[in-house]
């Protein structure tokens, strides 16, 4: 089918090499390899170069991505309209970074069913690494990321700009990472910006990525971590932390992600709502 060879070629542009996207395909690599020799049988053109550094677009490649964006959206589509539940027009899907975004969504949620009742909602949480994706074959119709890196036919508009602080709920506060930090992964930007502000740190005995658990591991046992502000200033469980003020605040800019070409769809008017839930509740800044 035209839409599998489309998602491989995608998929080795992203990667970079046929390696990697047969490994995240699940497929061998002489079935990547025979994919992309069908697809440029059926194109007439070559579309990849091999070199020892990965794959290189030829001129015809470089003018087929956005048609292989479009051919893998528009299956996606067509399987989510078909798909809609009986007494709905239509659906819209989401997703987001379980544990930081929970009470927005709930917001949201309430809005749509006010506001927009006729539209079924799906919502699915995960890590930008698997959200992102999705967003690009159309499984997501838009998604909240930390600093996506950009995709051929993805949006990435600004959102929220939220500020992480450390907590720490021992008897000395360490601007630090002590023995007893938890680094919570709060996703790429995140990432980059902690080592920047501790270039010596090695790592910690206690490492995770969800906030929620974090949090639970702080509250049970003494020790420090990064959570955000907002999450600080709404949650019981920090009653007994404080806050470490002098260690380093990181900033992590949201984004919303969608497909370019949804402009006038049931996203539009998720993107709208989803600023006037976060305006209501103080996140946008």
């Amino acid at each position: 089918m035209a839409v599998e060879l489309a998602k491989t070629f995608l998929e080795i542009v992203r990667t970079g090499n046929f390696i990697q996207a047969s490994k995240v395909l699940n497929l061998t690599q002489s079935t990547v390899s025979a994919r992309i020799q069908t697809l440029e049988a059926r194109l007439g053109e070559q579309l990849l170069i091999r070199n020892r550094g990965g794959v290189q677009l030829t001129s015809a490649g470089t003018r087929f991505l956005p048609h292989a964006a479009n051919i893998v959206q528009a299956w996606a589509h067509a399987k989510q309209t078909i798909s809609v539940p009986e007494g709905y027009q239509s659906q819209i899907t989401i997703g987001a970074r379980f544990g930081i975004w929970d009470e927005l969504l709930l917001q949201w949620t309430k809005w749509m069913q006010i506001n927009a009742p006729e539209i079924a909602i799906r919502t699915e949480f995960g890590m930008a690494e698997s959200l992102l994706p999705k967003v690009k074959d159309g499984q997501l119709d838009l998604a909240i990321i930390y600093s996506p890196a950009p995709l051929p036919g993805i949006e990435a508009k600004p959102f929220v700009t939220d500020e992480f602080v450390m907590v720490s709920n021992e008897e000395k506060l360490s601007a630090m990472p002590s023995a007893n930090y938890i680094y919570v992964d709060w996703g790429e930007e995140f990432r980059r910006q902690h080592r920047l502000h501790f270039p010596n740190y090695r790592g910690s005995g206690r490492a995770i990525n969800s906030g929620v658990y974090g949090l639970k591991m702080l509250v049970d046992t003494k020790g420090a971590g990064y959570f955000p502000s907002r999450m600080i200033a709404n949650g019981l469980e920090f009653e007994s932390f404080k806050i470490v003020d002098a260690a380093p605040k990181i900033d992590s800019s949201a984004y919303l992600i969608f497909q370019q070409n949804t402009t006038g769809s049931e996203t539009e008017l998720a993107l709208k709502s989803l600023r006037e839930c976060a305006e209501k509740l103080n996140l946008a800044r």
